[in-house]
C-alpha cells in the first residue's frame, strides 16, 4: 500500500482493489471526462466493473482518499502469456472530480515500481488519444515515450480519433 499527499494536498492511499471495487470502479467508468479520454463506451454497466476486477493476468492499483476511503481512480496492469510475459499495458482512469490532482501520478508511480521491481516486467505500454494533452504530458513526466501513432484509433462522438502509444522500458540496471 502507498500512501501520500496529491498536488492539492489531499492525502490518497493506493491499494489494491476489491471485490467491493466493483460499483465505484462503475461510477469512474461513467464520468464524461474518462469516457472522452478512454475507450471506456457510455452507459458502461456495474457488471462490466465487476467482471473486469475479475480477469486474469491483470493487477489493479485503486487510490482512495485517505479521510473516508472514496475512490478517486484506477489504474491496472495487463500482460499476456509466452513471450509477451514480460510486456504490460496499461490503463488508467481518475474520477472527474479528482482530475489535475495529482492522483494519476500517484498511480502511475506505483505501477511502474511495482511492475518492474515485483512483476518483472520489461515494458510498459498505453495508447492515449492525441487531443488529450495533459495525460500526455503526465506520461512523459514519469518517463514514457512516444514509440507512434495510430490512426482512427477509436470512435468517439461519431468521430475517429487517433492514439499515441508510448512505453516505458525497465532500466537495464535495475
Amino acid at each position: 500500500m502507498g500512501e501520500g499527499a496529491g498536488a492539492a494536498g489531499v492525502d490518497v492511499i493506493i491499494r489494491g482493489a476489491r471485490r467491493s471495487d466493483a460499483l465505484a470502479l462503475y461510477e469512474i467508468m461513467s464520468k464524461p471526462k474518462v469516457i472522452w479520454g478512454t475507450t471506456v463506451m457510455p452507459c458502461t454497466s456495474e457488471l462490466t466493473a465487476e467482471k473486469a476486477l475479475g480477469e486474469e493476468n491483470r493487477h489493479w492499483f485503486i487510490a482512495t482518499r485517505a479521510r473516508d476511503g472514496h475512490v478517486l481512480g484506477y489504474l491496472y496492469l495487463d500482460w499476456g502469456h509466452g513471450r509477451w510475459r514480460r510486456i504490460a499495458s496499461l490503463v488508467m482512469a481518475i474520477h472527474d472530480d479528482a482530475a489535475g490532482q495529482g492522483v494519476g501520478r500517484m498511480l502511475l508511480d506505483k505501477a511502474i515500481h511495482v511492475g518492474f521491481q515485483y512483476l518483472d516486467l520489461q515494458r510498459i505500454e498505453l495508447e492515449v488519444y492525441v487531443d488529450n494533452p495533459a495525460a500526455i504530458h503526465l506520461y512523459e513526466k514519469v518517463g514514457f515515450v512516444h514509440e507512434g501513432t495510430k490512426r482512427r484509433n477509436a470512435i468517439r462522438d461519431g468521430v475517429h480519433v487517433d492514439g499515441h502509444m508510448m512505453a516505458i522500458l525497465k532500466p537495464l540496471d535495475g
